[in-house]
């Protein structure tokens, strides 16, 4: 994978400093663990955002200078609608069509590399498309546009966001891919399935 272009990284910087001012103040009723560890914060919502386009990216950007002027906290909106305790934000036929297509490719990586996504009851397909949902009700409707259209283009073209997320991860914190990653789990599966087994 090459790195992002400075430009990406630029604009995934400001998005980041952005959301963490308003990360770090939300009062949810379970405490998120990434609100004390603002690396482990700052390093998935990079991931999140390193599969975006720049014109994407651009537009969420403004997204997020709007709610600071109209001092709106998009984290605080956005548990708030998780856990139940406000209405509706937005709704978008451009919502359920990216939540349905994110939903798919989660699905698709999680079988394509079992050991890297080992199944976890209590992280499941309608937690995850809740949570995304959740997410998309706080973006502009210019915004959602942007990510329905680059959405429908990795459709066409066979890509899946998700697996290039996590390929992104994963080669920033040294691995050479996501398939290297899955390697290396089969590696240690096997040794400790056969370790001491006297053959």
């Amino acid at each position: 994978m090459e790195t992002l272009d400075n430009v990406k990284e630029t604009l995934i910087k400001d998005i980041i400093q952005i959301e963490w001012e308003m990360f770090s103040s939300v009062n949810a009723s379970e405490p998120n663990s990434c609100q004390e560890d603002r690396k482990t914060f700052q390093l998935m919502r990079w991931m999140s955002y390193s599969a975006f386009d720049e014109k994407l990216l651009k537009s969420f950007l403004e997204n997020l200078k709007q709610a600071k002027e109209d001092e709106r906290n998009l984290m605080t909106e956005k548990y708030g609608r998780m856990e139940g305790i406000i209405p509706h934000i937005a709704e978008s036929s451009d919502i359920e069509k990216i939540a349905y297509a994110e939903q798919i490719w989660m699905k698709e990586v999680s079988q394509k590399y079992p050991l890297t996504f080992p199944t976890n009851p209590n992280n499941s397909e309608s937690n995850f498309t809740n949570y995304l949902k959740c997410e998309l009700e706080t973006y502009s409707e210019d915004t959602l546009s942007q990510y329905a259209a680059l959405v429908n283009n990795s459709l066409d073209t066979g890509k899946n966001l998700v697996e290039e997320r996590y390929n992104n991860l994963f080669v920033k914190i040294g691995y050479k891919s996501l398939a290297d990653k899955e390697s290396k789990e089969k590696q240690k599966e096997f040794w400790n399935n056969n370790i001491n087994k006297g053959c």
